[in-house]
């Protein structure tokens, strides 16, 4: 949402006194029906009539009608963030737990869910997936766990003996020796 300069918001307050409807006031005045309605709303809430608002300096007017609303998070700094993220290697995840470590406040929570929407992202498991509801032991929390991992995933199920298995029990590890002894000469 564009914020109005101070004529339009008193172009607005001054013609909210004749009873045309929005879209006379579009009409007349140039600014759209969604703008002149945010400002007769926020006119309202200040609790203040058009003629005290009129009255007001410009910065005093802005201030009434656009409050600063504090949050109690802490906001990262989004054009330094946007910057870091061309760099090679930098993830959200990392920017997001160095600003987590920075910040005195708290802090919004960056989740798996948030992730997922904007990036790929990689979950292993040794039990199949049909066996975590009895790991968790909680069915609620199984059933909304599977829903946002298993709706939007591709699933890839391993079979057979595991390289390192097969490394260590001589196989593989022969055959590596060999490999490595032919390379040589």
């Amino acid at each position: 949402m564009k914020k109005l300069i101070p004529d339009q918001i008193r172009q607005i307050l001054a013609c909210s006194d004749s009873h045309l409807s929005y879209r006379r006031l579009e009409q007349q005045i140039g600014i759209s029906r969604a703008s002149i309605g945010r400002i007769l709303v926020a006119a309202a809430l200040t609790g203040k009539s058009a003629i005290e608002l009129l009255q007001l300096s410009d910065n005093e007017l802005l201030e009434a009608i656009y409050p600063q609303t504090r949050s109690k998070y802490a906001e990262p700094d989004w054009q330094w963030i946007h910057s870091q993220l061309h760099r090679k290697g930098v993830t959200l995840q990392l920017l997001y737990d160095q600003f987590k470590l920075n910040s005195c406040h708290d802090v919004y929570s960056y989740t798996l869910e948030n992730h997922m929407q904007h990036g790929s992202c990689v979950v292993t498991s040794v039990p199949p997936v049909k066996q975590w509801k009895e790991y968790i032991n909680e069915p609620m929390i199984a059933d909304s766990i599977l829903d946002r991992l298993v709706v939007c995933s591709h699933r890839i199920q391993l079979t057979g003996d595991s390289m390192r298995a097969k490394m260590w029990y001589g196989g593989l590890q022969e055959t590596m020796r060999k490999e490595l002894e032919s390379d040589r000469s």
